[in-house]
């Protein structure tokens, strides 16, 4: 029968499912199995084939320390089936002047970010004093593609991270620390209580 066909869903258990990438291009039925008799029940339709939401990019963020030398990665979560060559570029902004650094590049799909890697930015001299944007197209497996989606500015890139550092003592010394202050000793000395008695003083 059409049933044989159907195979459970990991997970898919509730009222309620929410369809994935791998759902495309598949139908998707329901069975709902009756807690007093055990009887399953099939629903009536088939739903499907199903098809992928356009291509798009949620949650675009740039994170990283804005710091010379240090560096910039975009992350961000692609929606509409499987992923396939999305592209990425980066802006630099100065003085509200938009800066294009490079061409989009696609992303690869090692599951690192590599220094070729184009969500990874190297921040450098000229990056001092500016903020930086990435940019990404979405890009289907089929090659379809999505609108181009736009970061929020990263902070202002700065010559160097946080106060400087302390010097620290030459080589072969140990940094001085300074004595206490000499303490104080003082003892107290109890003087006896006299007391004239038939014209002497007895010590009380």
């Amino acid at each position: 029968s059409p049933e044989d066909h159907f195979k459970p869903i990991e997970n898919g258990t509730g009222l309620e499912y929410v369809m994935g990438a791998d759902d495309v291009g598949r139908y998707l039925t329901f069975r709902l199995q009756l807690a007093h008799s055990g009887k399953v029940v099939s629903a009536e339709n088939v739903v499907g084939p199903i098809e992928a939401a356009p291509p798009s990019i949620r949650n675009l963020r740039i994170e990283g320390e804005c710091v010379r030398g240090g560096a910039l990665v975009a992350t961000y979560t692609y929606i509409g089936g499987r992923e396939g060559a999305t592209e990425c570029w980066w802006l630099r902004i100065r003085d509200g002047t938009r800066q294009t650094l490079s061409k989009p590049k696609p992303i690869s799909f090692s599951g690192t970010t590599t220094a070729s890697d184009p969500r990874r930015h190297i921040l450098s001299d000229a990056d001092v004093g500016c903020t930086l944007k990435v940019k990404l197209r979405p890009v289907r497996s089929d090659f379809a593609q999505g609108e181009v989606a736009t970061s929020k500015a990263s902070g202002v890139v700065l010559e160097v991270s946080g106060p400087p550092l302390p010097t620290p003592p030459s080589l072969g010394t140990s940094p001085t620390t300074p004595a206490p202050p000499p303490s104080t000793t003082r003892t107290l000395i109890r003087k006896p209580v006299t007391k004239e008695i038939g014209g002497f003083e007895v010590a009380l």
